[in-house]
């Protein structure tokens, strides 16, 4: 979907009508609501949209950055939870924009928004720690990512309704356990757990040579 996106986008750019992009977004969005088999070029025109605002604020030199970063996170965080409670979900692998598809283009905008000041921000010391646990440990979450926070589910009754209705909840619950896991349990066991035993011994190693290092000053 994302080439045959960028193939008609540069298409447009070629031919000079890019500007009828929104028109044709807004037209795929409404009138297009089943999965197109062919290259999924319905949902192509939807995400144009998003190809052609970057296009547009790069033209007018928009560098894309946010004086209070955190505080728009927070405010279209709230807002993507709000527009997510009323529309449902957007899922663009079947061409399904939600209970009232426009609305989708907010969500998707505070996404966009969302994604941008994170980046930012990720550049404050405390964030980017937080980040880097996560990086480090990228195989275990692939692995685990499903399992620790689906302990949950033993204290709800409909876990599946749940995840469904209040998924964002879910999503803050799941990262504060991975994250807690990641911190609290030996780096030794997070390797046995993940199979990278060959870090087992390397690990040690490690632990050895700064013990040896404190005892000779």
């Amino acid at each position: 979907m994302f080439a045959v996106a960028e193939l008609i986008f540069i298409l447009f750019i070629k031919l000079r009508i890019i500007h009828f992009i929104p028109i044709l977004s807004i037209l795929s969005t409404l009138l297009i609501n089943v999965q197109t088999k062919f290259f999924k070029i319905g949902v192509a025109l939807h995400g144009l949209i998003w190809f052609y605002l970057g296009y547009i604020l790069k033209n007018r030199g928009f560098k894309f950055k946010f004086k209070n970063p955190f505080l728009l996170f927070i405010i279209f965080s709230c807002l993507l939870a709000v527009v997510a409670t009323f529309n449902g979900f957007d899922d663009w692998r079947i061409n399904s924009y939600g209970n009232y598809p426009l609305l989708s283009y907010v969500g998707e905008f505070s996404s966009v928004i969302i994604i941008i000041s994170l980046a930012q921000m990720i550049k404050t010391d405390k964030i980017k720690r937080f980040f880097e646990l996560f990086g480090k440990n990228t195989i275990f979450l692939l692995g685990y990512h499903i399992v620790l926070p689906g302990t949950l589910a033993i204290f709800i009754k409909a876990p599946v309704q749940f995840l469904e209705k209040y998924w964002f909840i879910y999503y803050i619950l799941a990262v504060f356990i991975l994250y807690l896991f990641l911190k609290i349990v030996p780096e030794n066991l997070i390797y046995l757990l993940e199979g990278r035993f060959y870090l087992l011994k390397n690990s040690s190693s490690i632990a050895e040579n700064k013990y040896f290092k404190k005892q000779n000053g």
